[in-house]
C-alpha cells in the first residue's frame, strides 16, 4: 500500500513545472506501481479466487506491465506539449506508432487466445504491422513537411533583435546639453543648431 501511495503521488506530478521532468516523474511512478503489482501478485496470489489466480501469476503480471509500459511510451510520445514546434512534435510522434503497434502485437500474442479463442492472431499481427508502417510513414512525412514549411522569417527577426540588443549602447554624457532639432530641411532631415562657441 505504501508503494501504491508513492506511485499515485509520482503519477500526479503536479509540483513539476517542466514537461520533460513531469514525464520522467510519471514514468518512475508507473514503474513503482508496476513493482507494487508484481510484489502483490507474488505475495498474495494464492489468496485470490480460483478464476483469478492464472491472471495473478508473476509471468502474466510481467507481461501486463510490459504492455502497459509500451502504451505509456506511446501516449507520452503522441501528446506533446503545445509549445514545441510542429516538426518536433510530429518527429516524436513517429515513435508513438511503433510503440503502440508493439503493445498490440505483444497483447495479441500473450493474451489473444485467453480473451477470444477464435481470434486469428497471425492475420491480426500482419494488419497491425501494416497499419503501423503506414502511420509511421505518414507522421514522418508530416514532420518533414512541417520542417520545410517552418517560419524562418520570425526566427531571423528574433536573431536580429537579440543581436541588436546585445550590442553595447554608448553612455550618455552630461557635461554638455544634447542638441535639439528645431527645423527640418527639404529632405525631412533635422537641422541641428550650431554648437556654442
Amino acid at each position: 500500500m505504501a508503494l501504491f501511495g508513492f506511485a499515485v503521488t509520482l503519477l500526479s506530478a503536479h509540483w513539476v513545472r517542466r514537461p520533460r521532468w513531469r514525464v520522467a516523474v510519471r514514468a518512475v511512478g508507473l514503474g513503482v506501481a508496476g513493482l507494487g503489482v508484481w510484489l502483490a501478485a507474488g505475495w498474495f496470489g494464492d489468496q485470490l479466487p480460483e478464476e483469478a489466480r492464472p491472471w495473478a501469476a508473476r509471468a502474466v503480471v510481467s507481461r501486463v506491465l510490459a504492455v502497459t509500459g509500451l502504451l505509456f511510451v506511446a501516449w507520452t510520445c503522441w501528446f506533446r506539449p503545445a509549445a514545441e514546434s510542429p516538426h518536433r512534435r510530429w518527429a516524436v510522434r513517429t515513435l508513438a506508432v511503433p510503440a503502440l503497434a508493439l503493445a498490440v502485437v505483444f497483447g495479441l500474442h500473450w493474451f489473444g487466445r485467453s480473451i477470444w479463442e477464435e481470434i486469428p492472431i497471425g492475420d491480426a499481427i500482419q494488419v497491425t504491422v501494416a497499419l503501423a508502417a503506414v502511420a509511421t510513414g505518414t507522421c514522418g512525412m508530416i514532420a518533414a513537411g512541417a520542417y520545410l514549411l517552418r517560419d524562418r522569417a520570425a526566427r531571423r527577426s528574433v536573431r536580429r533583435r537579440t543581436a541588436a540588443n546585445s550590442m553595447p549602447t554608448p553612455e550618455a554624457t552630461t557635461d554638455r546639453p544634447l542638441p535639439i532639432a528645431v527645423l527640418l530641411d527639404d529632405r525631412g532631415r533635422p537641422i541641428l543648431p550650431l554648437p556654442p562657441r
